[in-house]
């Protein structure tokens, strides 16, 4: 099922590691709820808790809960959807007695040890405020998913690695800008610090702005290589308008609230040729209605978000921050 690149034995000796919660978002997910707590379940390190924060499913997907008996599970229904963000936030909210947040899509499946090997990852690097994960596809387990968010000078952002074939001397671990939230770990401390998920994203890049924001605070990203997951990808999400509105919408407030501004006004012609770039293609593809409406919508929430750029820290100098940007004019696709 994983590939077994450089298998993380546990190392018994390591005693004290962070305690560690997982939050996990459902929303009418069928059987993917209980494919995924069959992998929690399976952990070599089990989770201090695992909260299941349900956005008003209408689905029997709740059901499958009462087959986990043994797991410390904590379910905090919703009233109506919060999204991606809300839901997390709600979650990590109420996670005061752990160090380490561990965020899985309901549509993926963890290895045993992946629990365990960002725990030690984390422990080992205490200066690392998130921790990405080695994502295969699900119906190709030799090719990734992800492996760690790319974000690019002009705005827009991709899992790195995707869609390419998982070669074993290749999987090192090595700094990347942001995890992408489908399979991630963040240290608490380190959220509660520069702000939690920006709840006006809704759901899309909601990952990348919070990246942005720790980088920014001084917290690199650690792409720890042997955290494997498989993740079948847009598993809950049926519409093809849904993540091309919510993506393009976020991209553009995430560089105006993040970017520094002497780089947001240099990078500007980049910005909007990318932007445009965007639009054409979409148009092209018989998505222009959706593209058209993010754009759109984007400039509307502009105020508000020129409002949020002041609560942002801003640590990191202009050399390191783009020295963790991606320069090359080559992208696959949004995280």
């Amino acid at each position: 099922m994983f590939p077994n690149a450089k298998s993380m034995s546990r190392d018994e000796s390591v005693v004290e590691l962070p305690s560690i919660a997982v939050v996990l978002v459902n929303w009418n997910s069928g059987k993917l709820l209980q494919r995924c707590l069959g992998s929690l379940q399976r952990q070599s390190l089990l989770p201090g808790c695992i909260y299941i924060v349900d956005n008003n499913s209408q689905d029997d997907s709740l059901d499958c809960l009462q087959q986990y008996p043994d797991l410390p599970l904590t379910l905090l229904r919703q009233s109506n959807n919060l999204g991606f963000a809300g839901a997390n936030n709600r979650a990590i909210e109420l996670a005061h007695d752990f160090e380490l947040i561990a965020l899985l899509n309901v549509d993926a499946e963890a290895a045993p040890d992946w629990l365990y090997t960002t725990a030690v990852a984390a422990k080992n690097l205490p200066e690392y405020g998130s921790f990405a994960s080695c994502m295969l596809m699900t119906e190709r387990p030799l090719r990734y998913d992800g492996a760690g968010d790319i974000y690019h000078v002009t705005g827009i952002a991709w899992r790195r690695f995707y869609r390419r074939r998982f070669l074993d001397e290749e999987n090192s671990s090595d700094n990347v800008f942001a995890p992408c939230a489908g399979a991630a770990v963040y240290r608490r401390s380190a959220l509660l610090e520069v702000g939690l998920f920006d709840e006006d994203f809704f759901c899309y890049f909601e990952d990348v702005d919070l990246g942005f924001r720790l980088q920014l605070a001084g917290y690199p990203c650690r792409y720890v290589s042997n955290a494997m997951v498989n993740h079948i990808g847009g598993g809950l999400v049926k519409q093809a308008a849904v993540p091309i509105y919510y993506g393009h919408r976020n991209l553009v407030l995430t560089y105006w609230k993040d970017m520094p501004l002497l780089l947001a006004v240099v990078l500007l012609p980049l910005h909007l040729l990318m932007n445009l770039v965007c639009v054409l293609v979409y148009c092209a593809k018989g998505h222009g209605s959706a593209i058209f409406r993010a754009k759109y919508d984007a400039i509307k929430m502009l105020p508000q978000t020129f409002a949020k750029r002041g609560q942002v820290s801003r640590r990191a100098g202009y050399l390191t921050l783009l020295s963790r940007m991606q320069w090359l004019p080559r992208w696959r696709g949004l995280t």
